[in-house]
């Protein structure tokens, strides 16, 4: 893919997924679910993707990561004691007053765990310092949370990328995931299945490197840290597939059509290959 009008800079997190520009998150949202999800989720964001505390706990680790002594200033911390009771999600009067809290963090601009999230975190943090295999990616200083943006130069499309860690004398960006699982072939099972080395591809893409590296920590007990290398022929497939991805989300910017392949057509049912993620779907 070649991209053109490369440039990088550090900018709030919500600012950039304000932009409008394509993502790997909207790439894979097109291949996978279809023209017609990736219209609504990343074009209207008529429809928003379902959150979760295992979501909220891994952008709390992201933000822990990346400012370890500030990073609680932008969150709301949830009680474990709610009018003088244990936390119960189950009572009326403590939905309720969660409610609020947490529709008033979102008023402020800032996001919510639970007190009883804190001590996890601070486990998750120190497992990726205590792996040996994470010394040449972590702790050197390099710029963390840094947003790149591009054009892709056959078709126009403006695309960004935002790096965990990126370390520009080793062509490498460095991405922080939370997992459940707890050994290397599940997490490698999960990775591809989630697209893991096509937001590498594209990352490579946009900061113009060469290596993608993933640090995968385990968000529960016995909380450990491995690193993974996205290998280079996963990489060179991944980017002729992004490639095509990126020419079909320019088509539907340019006809204003983005209902789903085939649609206002009778569809066989068989099975078939998905002309964009070669991936047979049942």
């Amino acid at each position: 893919m070649t991209i053109i009008d490369r440039e990088t800079r550090v900018v709030p997190v919500e600012q950039y997924h304000s932009d409008s520009a394509v993502n790997s998150g909207m790439i894979r949202c097109f291949a996978i679910d279809g023209p017609w999800d990736c219209y609504h989720r990343f074009v209207t964001r008529t429809v928003k993707a379902k959150d979760s505390d295992e979501k909220r706990l891994g952008r709390a680790f992201h933000a822990a990561m990346q400012d370890p002594d500030r990073w609680l200033d932008g969150f709301v911390l949830l009680p474990q004691f709610v009018l003088g009771e244990e936390l119960n999600r189950r009572k009326p009067s403590h939905r309720e007053f969660l409610a609020k809290m947490e529709f008033d963090a979102f008023a402020t601009g800032k996001d919510f765990i639970s007190e009883e999230d804190l001590e996890p975190l601070r486990l998750m943090v120190d497992s990726v310092y205590n792996n040996p295999a994470t010394r040449p990616y972590v702790g050197h200083g390099f710029p963390v949370e840094l947003a790149g943006w591009g054009k892709h130069l056959e078709t126009g499309l403006s695309v960004r990328g935002l790096a965990d860690v990126y370390d520009a004398a080793s062509s490498t960006i460095i991405d922080f995931k939370t997992t459940r699982h707890s050994t290397a072939n599940e997490f490698i099972r999960d990775a591809l299945q989630k697209g893991y080395d096509y937001q590498g591809a594209h990352y490579l893409d946009v900061f113009d490197c060469k290596n993608f590296i993933i640090i995968a920590i385990r968000n529960s007990p016995p909380f450990e840290a491995m690193v993974y290398r996205v290998p280079q022929h996963r990489i060179d497939k991944a980017k002729r597939k992004n490639e095509a991805v990126i020419r079909s989300i320019a088509a539907c910017f340019e006809f204003n059509d983005w209902h789903s392949l085939q649609w206002g057509q009778e569809v066989e049912l068989s099975l078939s290959e998905d002309p964009l993620t070669g991936v047979t779907r049942y």
